[in-house]
């Protein structure tokens, strides 16, 4: 999972959710994001938008 969260932090990586799901092992993307959800605190697209904002320092 915590490669799951480097891939969607970078930004570059192409691949849509369901297809980093599958990629992942999970056999439905609803099981995936409630893995997600449940180690990071939110939901993959979620952790997605706030890791490509620009934080302040």
């Amino acid at each position: 999972m915590i490669e799951i969260q480097r891939v969607l932090a970078c930004g570059d990586d192409p691949r849509d959710l369901l297809t980093l799901a599958f990629d992942a092992g999970f056999n439905s993307k609803a099981s995936f994001n409630r893995a997600f959800l449940d180690m990071a605190g939110m939901s993959p697209s979620q952790w997605r938008l706030k890791s490509q904002i620009p934080q302040e320092i």
